[in-house]
């Protein structure tokens, strides 16, 4: 009997290795695909080529050739490797030309036999290039189609920021982020006001990234981006067409009306601890504005929420509700309540305002003298996101936390 099972179970062994080496030959097969279908060849500093047809060479000693056919027909060949899904990972180690080129991304395969996609960015020897690719059979059949079925309420432009938050510092760090229709998106980051200082605390709610800032000013991270569910999902690869990068974010749309895209995944090494939570804007370049937006209109906001009021030889008070209120320009009343029902007012000028922040500086404080600066970061439909700063009352330091 034990010999009769002994002999069923190496045959069942036998069966599933053959099986498994079969399978194995049939995975390194070569493999060849040609679809039309409409993608773009991005070139820096070029005007982009349309693609109308592309094909795709995968041979069983893992190198690939990918042919294009735009205005000039392109050859690119390099190394596939990794299969994830139906995605296979593509290296780019020539093509362009005499540019040469190097690169990395996806092609992401059909059941039918073919391909759907292909997505890649590189960079030649003198400038960087993306190609974006959708065959035909993955497009619906109306006029106003687009690369993947990339759903238009996705693309724009969103923008978020945060102001330093630490005695001596005087920057905000803005965030842009633009997601277009052709597949491609990008994440600029850039700082306003006082040159960043580079401190742990600091490095930790912004990042990695608040290095590069403080050497450059301002650094784009550029790469693709895709609908995953209901969920947006950015990879970033390049920082500034030029140096290797890779991150991913997903996003979500916080609002019904897919105003306000909010983190649930990103590199808190590389973009800090806080996370994002943008706003769609109309003009994508807004980040490059430096100037007091030079606005007079009345202010008359009113937000509840927590904080806390600390002043040195004093009680801690807890805040329940801020508002804030103009008058006569830039003159600004901050009147803040206190659980037990009392009251102070803050008052000073208005140092710099634009849609998304006030920086004040004080003057006094009901009675008494004031001195040092508050911040409102402003929230949507008109609310007060957070009011934070520091100083002095009446002689004595104190310190301001407040948010919904």
């Amino acid at each position: 009997m034990m010999k009769k099972i002994a002999f069923v179970l190496s045959i069942l062994v036998l069966t599933t290795l053959s099986a498994r080496e079969a399978s194995a030959q049939r995975q390194f097969d070569d493999w060849s695909a040609t679809e039309q279908g409409r993608g773009t060849l991005r070139i820096q500093g070029q005007r982009d080529e349309q693609i109308t047809r592309a094909t795709v060479d995968l041979r069983r000693n893992g190198e690939f050739e990918i042919r294009v056919l735009s205005i000039t027909p392109w050859v690119f060949t390099g190394r596939w490797f990794g299969w994830r899904g139906y995605d296979v990972e593509v290296e780019i180690t020539d093509g362009l030309g005499r540019d040469g080129a190097r690169g990395r991304g996806t092609v992401r395969l059909s059941r039918g036999g073919g391909f759907e996609r292909i997505e890649i960015t590189g960079e030649t020897r003198r400038q960087s290039f993306s190609i974006s690719f959708v065959s035909g059979d993955s497009s619906p059949s109306r006029p106003d189609w687009r690369p993947d079925s990339r759903r238009s309420e996705y693309t724009g432009a969103y923008r978020t920021s945060a102001y330093s938050r630490w005695r001596g510092d005087d920057y905000r760090i803005i965030w842009v982020l633009r997601i277009q229709e052709d597949g491609s998106a990008q994440l600029s980051t850039r700082y306003r006001g006082t040159e960043p200082q580079i401190r742990r605390d600091s490095v930790s709610f912004f990042g990695l990234v608040l290095r590069e800032v403080q050497r450059r000013r301002k650094v784009i991270h550029t790469g693709t981006w895709r609908e995953v569910g209901r969920r947006l999902e950015v990879n970033l690869t390049t920082w500034d067409d030029r140096q290797r990068g890779d991150t991913r974010f997903i996003f979500y749309f916080a609002d019904r009306d897919r105003k306000e895209l909010t983190t649930v995944s990103w590199d808190r090494n590389l973009y800090g601890s806080s996370g994002f939570q943008f706003e769609r804007i109309a003009d994508s370049n807004a980040d490059d504005d430096d100037r007091y937006d030079g606005s007079d209109s009345d202010l008359n906001l009113f937000q509840r929420g927590r904080g806390l009021l600390t002043v040195e030889r004093r009680r801690n008070q807890n805040i329940t509700s801020v508002s804030v209120t103009s008058r006569a320009g830039r003159e600004v009343d901050v009147t803040i309540s206190f659980f037990g029902a009392n009251r102070m007012t803050l008052s000073g000028r208005l140092e710099r305002r634009d849609a998304y922040s006030l920086r004040i500086r004080l003057v006094r404080a009901d009675n008494a003298n004031a001195d040092g600066f508050l911040t409102v970061d402003l929230g949507s439909r008109n609310s007060i996101s957070s009011v934070y700063g520091e100083g002095r009352l009446d002689g004595q330091p104190f310190s301001l936390q407040f948010s919904q």
